[in-house]
């Protein structure tokens, strides 16, 4: 067979029928950009869905305190005072693996003043300064900080 004759054989098929092979090219497009675009979003969503697990902190340990009845929480302060920075600064000292700490406090704001005697479910969360970092939440304002902010509790 001689492969001249039929590619001319081919091209004059294709010239024959415009419709057809305009449809036909018009399929194959569509189709390579659908697989092409079914791709890219699969791709999208495995990195947004890898950077969410990032931001919740893959390689970090949190440590919750617990709510206790107040006679148990009577004998339990008796033989332990809880965590403070002073123990993270302990440990970090003789862990060289530690990158860094941050504390969060949550406090009920009718712990702090009350309307009347009447309280609510609203609370105040108190944060160390390299918990934005930690956490990787980026602060949508900023003021500047002062001495205050930094100082431990006593």
């Amino acid at each position: 067979m001689n492969y001249l004759t039929e590619l001319r054989l081919a091209i004059s098929n294709l010239q024959a029928h415009k419709l057809r092979s305009f449809l036909t090219m018009l399929g194959m497009i569509f189709g390579v950009g659908a697989v092409i675009a079914m791709l890219s979003i699969g791709a999208g969503a495995e990195r947004e869905s890898l950077r969410l697990i990032d931001t919740m902190g893959l390689r970090n340990i949190i440590v919750k305190d617990r709510e206790f009845k107040d006679e148990d929480l009577k004998k339990i302060r008796e033989n332990s005072l809880g965590l403070s920075t002073r123990d993270i600064q302990a440990i970090s000292s003789v862990t060289p693996d530690i990158e860094g700490y941050a504390a969060k406090k949550r406090v009920k704001t009718f712990q702090i003043f009350s309307f009347k005697g009447k309280s609510d479910d609203s609370f105040v969360i108190g944060v160390t300064p390299s918990y934005f970092r930690l956490a990787k939440h980026k602060l949508s304002r900023d003021r500047n900080d002062t001495e205050l902010d930094f100082e431990e509790p006593r």
